[in-house]
């Protein structure tokens, strides 16, 4: 026996197309989601309507960077839906791209503070690959053991855990 099985995604987005006459135009449908009229197509407005009404941040997120845009040849322009979105993070627009306006919004909402900090100093954090040292869990291991975790690899204290609990 097959069911046929609608998403909540795709019942929200054919309840927002049945009712799109109730609008009666594009400029009505950009008040109802807050934005300028004209900016977005009626595809856009409507994703935006049912992604807002659902509380999906990422696909509201997207259609507000992506819609408005303009390529030049002269310069990066910054589009309506990147300046709405930057002044929501209370960053300048044009600094930063659509994708890490979105990045941005996601690490604020899960208080990501090492990417909020990449995000905002412009990538020019140093990473290494170079230990200071052993790591908490070696540490943690070690004492354990009641051994130096300098003096080990996190194999040989793995190892020397399997055997004493074996």
């Amino acid at each position: 026996m097959t069911r046929n099985i609608l998403s909540l995604g795709t019942a929200a987005a054919l309840t927002a197309a049945l009712t799109l006459p109730a609008f009666a135009n594009d400029a009505n449908l950009a008040a109802s989601v807050g934005v300028e009229p004209g900016v977005y197509t009626t595809a856009e407005l409507i994703q935006l309507a049912v992604a807002l009404e659902g509380d999906d941040v990422i696909t509201a997120n997207h259609i507000l960077g992506a819609g408005g845009e303009t390529v030049s040849s002269q310069g990066a322009a910054v589009g309506q839906g990147d300046r709405q979105l930057a002044a929501s993070l209370g960053v300048e627009p044009g600094v930063y791209s659509t994708a890490e306006l979105i990045q941005l919004t996601v690490a604020m909402e899960e208080n990501d503070m090492p990417t909020i900090n990449r995000i905002l100093s412009g990538g020019s954090e140093t990473v290494s690959t170079q230990s200071s040292g052993a790591s908490q869990g070696n540490q943690q291991l070690a004492a354990f053991l009641d051994v130096n975790a300098n003096d080990y690899t996190t194999a040989e204290l793995a190892e020397m855990y399997i055997d004493r609990v074996d």
